[in-house]
This record gives structure tokens, C-alpha cells and sequence, in this order.
């Protein structure tokens, strides 16, 4: 019986191609040396049974292992890796690849040659033996070898690959990947993967599409293709599936096991969708669970004053407005007077079109609480809205309640006065910025807050208004830019949703053109001729100042305008730099008449109403987003008078125009919404590029809407049954939240 004598010397060998690390164990064992090494799967045993040569891997590393534990991964690269959100082992093994070639493995050589030429887009995989080989170091050093089968050969070249001459030599037998091209009849791979030819593996075709991963600097898509592959039989079987048994088989997914072998191994396109569809549920239901435990602290927070409503509201609210509600105004209220009536308190998101008439449902609420003898909040997120609101609020509640306005830029004095009334207790209406959030003023405990436009205003401030120390006032936020409906069930899940899907009547549509840049000097005399015959006009600009991108601005084109088409016309500029008295005096005269003209950044984007302004001309157009353009557009179209946008611009990009398209082919906001979603993704569209929304790798928004409903409900019915997710059942669950939870923050990166 064969002894070893004495422990056996423990070695690495250098990491092979495929990323695996190599190692040896050498016996001695009677007269001869038993050796094992490397990474494949035979046993060789010479002739003599004096030498045999076992070869393996090392233990499979735990899905979550840190990549920076893995051998060929030393700390810049795992900085590379972490910086696509690669930390993990399991990390990588969700990674999704850019797309899919298609793979073609050939009997010979020369069928090769025939694909090559027939598709140059095929991933070539061939077998045979290096019949020459040479490092070039003139010029750009290569390294260059010759594949050779029965059929004939191929030409291989590797640049930067000097270090290659050691292991590829004459006599090797090589698997090679890759694409080729032809010159002739000679046919060329350029950077193949190769690995050292395997007998057992060779009846083993390759499979018929081949991952590709997106390349960043320092990690190639061969490198991860190479270490998901070598990785993905060692590890897969070891992941543990976050979803219930029941959950699968409710929706009708893959196990987790299945999924990441289809998405890394496919055999056609159906099992690249069934496993994104199934990795996509993992995302969306990470998100979903985070929110639906946001409702749930929402019902379990401090209590909110119950304000019930009664018909003598209904009579006053209509006493107070010019004009008849619409359906949707009224539908609104409603929804928002039976929130109002709970001790739940309401976290209600409104959401209507420029023009729709949201300031006429806000003071609905407004006046319900205020009746209850409750001070109320309405905030927006620019002083110039917040006194738009303000001179709008107080011109409708008169001498009924007073209504302060709370600002950065008040005096100390008009401060001092607003926290004394805070203290007070009384019945009044605070507007202002986000200042009215402070601890000072004491607003924390009033009975309802108005958030205007939602879109600025986040989870940690909605999280703020919980932290009441007596009663948590009820919320209601509003935006003038419609939402899509899979953001309204992700980044503003927390929330119920009203909307004012119809405008009020008299209103007259807004025609919208498009000019080149060549023509804004036609453009802006439009707008003198316009002027002449009574009406009034925005000019807009995307910069105050000129930049290195030469986009029109202020600086240079208010001159201009003195000099040529406004040189009798009286106009007035504003932009966010100016002081308040000199906006608030610019406004003033532009609202009343007095300038004829209004010159401006985007400060005007929201909460400017004059009825008379029928005419905008937005120069450098292409610069500004799809909902920017959108809110701008609805400052005209307020009044009688027939109203025209004119979009100047010269996009460079096939984006630019696609919005330009947009905004000329539509005045429905949630259209628009929708496209913009389309173009830029759900992560830019809500502003916060590391929210759990703009680390989507396989959930599409839009296009996925059918899978959001899906795991919006699972998270409700989960939650709902265990709020914490302490359940063993729940153990997977609790840890896919923790993916993109980071308390009160989540959906918004931190």
C-alpha cells in the first residue's frame, strides 16, 4: 500500500487563462513522485505509473465572498469592480452583460472561413494546434501565432501580448473564441480567448450565444467573461434564493439558480428573457418592500388630528373662488377630505397638468384645517413661487385668516413676527420655502403641510414631518410635472395619488414650433412684432453668463435685444443671482403691464401667471430637459389670446432632437412624462443618479409596468403579514431590501 512520506510541499502556480488561480501538492510515493497541479478536470498518468498529474480548483468561494479575496484581483481592480457595484462574488453572478453575440463552434478551419465571411458579427470557436508562433516587438508589440487543423489554418493576433510567447508555443493544442475577419482567403482572429485545449470537453459544443460585458477602464469584458464563466458552476448551486417558494410560483419565475445560469448561458433569446424577467422581479420587489414599509410606518406613526369637513366648507371654499371646479378638482377634494377625516395621517401626492388648477384643491385642504382652529403650512421649493402662492392665497382668504410669508431673504424683523405667530398657536396660513421646516418657526406640529412641486421635495423631508412630537400633520405634496405611473409606485410609493387629469374650461392650446439657431434673430423680431400688437412675451435662455459651450445667455444677448428687435420696447431681465427686491420690483411691473417683455433663465420655469403673456421663444432649447421645456412652455396659453412656443435650438445629439420632437408633438404633460422616463431613465428623471432606481440593471421603466404591479403586491402582502421581516420564510426578503434599503432614504441614494 502506497505511504506518503512526510507533509506534502504546498504550492501556487501562476493563474491560468480562465482566471482560475493553479496549485500543486507533490508526493512521494515509492520510487516516483505523485504531482498534482493546475486547474482542469483530468487525471494523466505516464506509462510507468511512476508520475501521475491530477489536476482541480481550489474550494469554491462563498457567493458573498469579496472579489478582492479572489486571486488576479488585487485592490485598484477591485476598486475598478466596486465602482460598477461589483463587490461580491454573488455581485458579479447578477451582473448583467451589455448583450449577446451569436456563437458559432466549427468542425474545421475552413468552415470557419465560410461563416466568417458570411457573418463578420459570429463569435468563431475553433480547435486546433499552434503550428508557429513569434513575438513582434517592432512597432506595436504582438504576439502572433498560426492555428492549424486538417483543413488548413488561421492567422491569431494578440496585441500587447509579448508575454504570451511562454505559454503559447508550437505544439500546443488551443480552443480559440473570437470574431474574424478575412483578407482573401486568410482569415485573421485579433485578441481571441484561448485555453488550452481539453479531449474531454471537445464533444461539448459551445453554446450559441456568448455574453458580452460592458467594458470601463482597467476591467475588459473579457476579464469578466472569463471570471463569471470560471465562477459560475462553483457558485450558482451555493446562492441562496431570497424569494419564497410560493412567490416563484406565484408569478411564475425561475429559480434564482436557473436565472443566473440563462442569463450567463443562454441557449436563444427565450431564456435570456425569462431570466431578466426573474431578476428584474428581485429588483423591483427590492424597491417595493422598502416603500410598502414606509406606508406601513406611515400608518403607525404618531396620530394626526382628525378635520372632519361639512357642507358649510363645501359653500365657503366656493364663495372664495372665481370660478366652477372641474371634475377632477372635485374628485380631488374628495379624496383628500376623507385622508383629512382619519387620525392615519395623509400622504397624498397631486399631480395635474400646468394650468389644472392645483392651487384651488390646496386651498380646499387648507381651509379645512384652518376652520379646525389648526395652523396650516405651504411650501414651495423657490421664493419666487412661494410668493406667487402668497399674493395668490392672500388676495383669495382676504381678511379671514392671516397668511405669512416665510422666506430666507425676510428681514429679521418679518421673521421674528412669523415664529411669534407660530408660537401662538392661532389659525394661520405660513407659506413659504423649506425654511418653514425649521425648529424655530415650530411647524412640526401643525395640522396640514402643502408641499408644492413634489419632485424637489424628497423622503428625508417627507420623513421629517414624522418626527412631530405631539401629532404628525397631515401632507399633501403636489407637482405641475406629471408622473409616470411606474415612478408614482417606486420613488413616490409611500404616496397616495390624485390627479387632475382635465383643465379648466377657456383655456386655448398652445401651438409649438420648432426653428434652427440660424433663424433666432427672426425668432426674437417675431417677438417685437407680437409686443406691437399688445400682447406680451417671454424670452428664455439657458445661461447668464457665456460658457465654454457658447449657449445663449443673458450677458451677451441682453444688448443685443436693446440694440435691434426690443430697442423701443420696455422689458425687464431676471435670473436667480438677482436680489429680491429687484426680482420682486421686474415681476411686478411684467405682471402689470408696465414691461412688455420678461427676459430670463429657468427662475420662470414655475409659479409665474400672467394671463396677458401669450408668446415664449426658448433660445438654446436643445439644453434644457424634456419637463423642463414642458413647465416652461405652460407660462403662455393663461390667457384668451391664442398662444405660441418657439423652440430655438441646433441639437447635436439624437436625444436633443428627440425632445425638441416631443415637445412639438404634444401639450399632454403625461405624455411628455412618459418620453422623458423613455429617454432618460427613471434614475435621472428623479434627479438622484445613486437612488435604487438608477441601479436598475434588468427592470425596464417603462416596459415593465405589468412586473412593477406584480411585485407591488407581493411587497403588500408580505409587509403586511410581517412588517420587519423576522419570518425564516422572510430571511431572503429582508436581505434583497437591504440591497437598496438605507433607511429613509432609499429611493433616493442616501
Amino acid at each position: 500500500m502506497p505511504t506518503g512520506v512526510g507533509p506534502p510541499p504546498i504550492g501556487h502556480l501562476p493563474p491560468d487563462r480562465d482566471g482560475t488561480t493553479a496549485f500543486q501538492v507533490s508526493l512521494d510515493i515509492r520510487a516516483g513522485v505523485f504531482h498534482f497541479e493546475g486547474s482542469g478536470r483530468r487525471i494523466v498518468h505516464d506509462e510507468d505509473a511512476t508520475l501521475g498529474t491530477i489536476t482541480g480548483s481550489p474550494p469554491a468561494p462563498a457567493p458573498n465572498a469579496a472579489l478582492s479575496s479572489l486571486s488576479g484581483i488585487g485592490a485598484v481592480r477591485a476598486e475598478r469592480l466596486a465602482a460598477l457595484g461589483l463587490r461580491t462574488v454573488e455581485d458579479l453572478m447578477r451582473h448583467r452583460p451589455l448583450r449577446w453575440e451569436r456563437q458559432v463552434d466549427l468542425a474545421t478551419i475552413e468552415d470557419a472561413k465560410a461563416t466568417a465571411a458570411a457573418d463578420p458579427k459570429a463569435v468563431l470557436v475553433l480547435h486546433g494546434e499552434i503550428e508557429r508562433a513569434r513575438a513582434v516587438r517592432a512597432g506595436r508589440p504582438r504576439f502572433e501565432a498560426v492555428l492549424s487543423d486538417e483543413s488548413g489554418t488561421a492567422q491569431l493576433r494578440w496585441f500587447g501580448g509579448v508575454w504570451l510567447q511562454n505559454k503559447i508555443v508550437p505544439g500546443l493544442r488551443v480552443r480559440i473564441e473570437g470574431k474574424a475577419t478575412m483578407q482573401g482567403r486568410t482569415m485573421i482572429l485579433t485578441n481571441p480567448s484561448w485555453s488550452v485545449h481539453d479531449e474531454a470537453a471537445t464533444t461539448d459544443p459551445a453554446p450559441p450565444l456568448r455574453p458580452v460585458y460592458p467594458a470601463t477602464e482597467g476591467i475588459p469584458p473579457r476579464f469578466l467573461h472569463d471570471r463569471i464563466r470560471s465562477l459560475i458552476h462553483q457558485v450558482v448551486t451555493a446562492m441562496v434564493d431570497p424569494l419564497p417558494d410560493a412567490t416563484r410560483q406565484r408569478w411564475n419565475l425561475l429559480t434564482l439558480q436557473q436565472a443566473i445560469r440563462q442569463l450567463h448561458q443562454p441557449s436563444d433569446e427565450s431564456e435570456i428573457e425569462t431570466a431578466r424577467r426573474r431578476l428584474a422581479f428581485d429588483e423591483l420587489l427590492a424597491l417595493q418592500l422598502v416603500v410598502a414599509r414606509r406606508r406601513h410606518g406611515i400608518r403607525t406613526a404618531k396620530p394626526a388630528t382628525e378635520l372632519p369637513t361639512n357642507n358649510a366648507l363645501d359653500t365657503e371654499l366656493q364663495s372664495l373662488l372665481p370660478f366652477a371646479l372641474t371634475g377632477a378638482q372635485a374628485r380631488a377634494i374628495g379624496d383628500i377630505r376623507q385622508d383629512l377625516e382619519r387620525p392615519v395621517p395623509m400622504h397624498r401626492l397631486l399631480q395635474g397638468d400646468v394650468g389644472s388648477g392645483k392651487t384651488a384643491v390646496a386651498l380646499a385642504a387648507q381651509l379645512q384645517c384652518l376652520r379646525h382652529g389648526l395652523p396650516a403650512a405651504f411650501m414651495a421649493p423657490t421664493e419666487l413661487l412661494a410668493e406667487q402662492h402668497h399674493r395668490t392665497l392672500t388676495g383669495l382668504l382676504g381678511d379671514r385668516f392671516n397668511v405669512h410669508l416665510c422666506t430666507g431673504s425676510r428681514s429679521a424683523a418679518e421673521r421674528r413676527s412669523a415664529a411669534d405667530a407660530a408660537a401662538s398657536g392661532h389659525a394661520d396660513l405660513f407659506v413659504g420655502t423649506q425654511a418653514l421646516l425649521s425648529e424655530h418657526l415650530g411647524l412640526q406640529d401643525a395640522g396640514l403641510v402643502v408641499v408644492d412641486e413634489q419632485h424637489r421635495f424628497g423622503v428625508r423631508q417627507r420623513a421629517l414631518l414624522r418626527r412631530a412630537e405631539v401629532r404628525t400633520p397631515h401632507l399633501l405634496v403636489m407637482t405641475a410635472t406629471p408622473i409616470p405611473r411606474s415612478l408614482a409606485l417606486t420613488h413616490y410609493g409611500d404616496l397616495d395619488v390624485s390627479v387632475l387629469d382635465e383643465l379648466p374650461p377657456g383655456r386655448t392650446p398652445i401651438r409649438t414650433v420648432a426653428m434652427h439657431a440660424s433663424k433666432m434673430d427672426a425668432a426674437l423680431a417675431r417677438v417685437g412684432e407680437r409686443v406691437q400688437e399688445g400682447e406680451q412675451a417671454y424670452i428664455v435662455v439657458p445661461a447668464i453668463e457665456p460658457g465654454e459651450r457658447g449657449d445663449p445667455n443673458l450677458e451677451e444677448l441682453v444688448p443685443r435685444l436693446k440694440q435691434g428687435p426690443l430697442a423701443e420696447i420696455p422689458f425687464g431681465v431676471v435670473h436667480g443671482r438677482l436680489d429680491r427686491v429687484t426680482r420682486d420690483d421686474t415681476m411686478a411691473a411684467f405682471r402689470e403691464g408696465t414691461l412688455r417683455v420678461l427676459v430670463a433663465t429657468t427662475v420662470i420655469e414655475v409659479g409665474v401667471d400672467v394671463p396677458n403673456a401669450s408668446l415664449m421663444v426658448i433660445l438654446g432649447a436643445d439644453r434644457f430637459g424634456l419637463a423642463q421645456l414642458h413647465q416652461l412652455r405652460g407660462r403662455v396659453g393663461r390667457g384668451a389670446a391664442a398662444s405660441t412656443c418657439v423652440l430655438v435650438a441646433d441639437p447635436a445629439t439624437e436625444d436633443g432632437q428627440a425632445r425638441l420632437d416631443a415637445v412639438v408633438g404634444t401639450t399632454d404633460g403625461f405624455v411628455i412624462a412618459e418620453e422623458d422616463l423613455r429617454l432618460r431613465g427613471p434614475g435621472e428623471v428623479v434627479g438622484e443618479r445613486q437612488s435604487g432606481l438608477a441601479r436598475l440593471q434588468f427592470a425596464r421603466l417603462p416596459g415593465d409596468e405589468a412586473l412593477l404591479e406584480q411585485s407591488r403586491e407581493e411587497a403588500a402582502t408580505r409587509i403586511g403579514d410581517d412588517p420587519e421581516l423576522i419570518a425564516p420564510e422572510h430571511a431572503g426578503l429582508a436581505q434583497l431590501a437591504k440591497r437598496v434599503d438605507t433607511p429613509a432614504e432609499a429611493l433616493e441614494g442616501g
